[in-house]
């Protein structure tokens, strides 16, 4: 019952991107087994790689823009 529902709440903190919250309960409850240290990293890692990529390019987008406008 309780493993359940701390489960559902590692997953909740892993959605709202609070993976080293998820890896410090996942710990505190002996739910290591169900989500290993190094894969709930290794998932943070990819998801801030994605926001790193897509600010870049929106950045890059805003950028090519106000050139092109400032050439104009």
């Amino acid at each position: 019952m309780f493993t359940v529902l701390f489960a559902e709440s590692i997953n909740r903190l892993m959605k709202r991107r609070e993976h080293i919250d998820a890896v410090k309960v996942a710990r505190a409850f002996n739910l290591i087994d169900k989500f290993p240290p190094v894969s709930v990293i290794k998932a943070y890692v990819e998801k801030v790689k994605e926001a790193a990529q897509d600010m870049v390019s929106k950045d890059a987008v805003s950028l090519q823009a106000l050139v092109y406008l400032s050439s104009g």
